[in-house]
């Protein structure tokens, strides 16, 4: 199970979730944060936001939360819940923001 916040330089940074089955393409992942909820799209093992905005209010609520539950269906249709915690998430965001905010690309 993996949950990863990536920077892509100049478009920002992108949550990407996989929990290691092939999900249910027609359904949708739920993030929950409690009584805040986000919802992904899958494709195959994979699943994201459609929206840039849903991004940058996942990571927020992640920076300002103790844990997530991500819940989804594989292609069986058996569910399952994944829960995260995010101690250490906010230090660690920072310093990944740090560090891509001083690289620069050679063309």
């Amino acid at each position: 199970k993996v949950f990863l916040v990536i920077n892509l330089f100049d478009e920002g940074d992108e949550i990407t979730v996989a929990n290691g089955s092939i999900y249910h393409n027609l359904s949708e992942i739920e993030l929950s944060f409690g009584s805040k909820k986000f919802y992904l799209k899958p494709f195959k093992t994979l699943a994201w936001t459609e929206i840039k905005k849903d991004d940058i209010e996942i990571i927020k609520q992640m920076q300002n939360s103790l844990d997530f539950t991500v819940y989804s269906k594989n292609f069986k249709e058996e569910t399952a819940e994944d829960y995260y915690s995010l101690l250490g998430f906010k230090m660690a965001y920072n310093e990944m923001k740090d560090k891509c905010n001083n690289q620069k690309i050679n063309p």
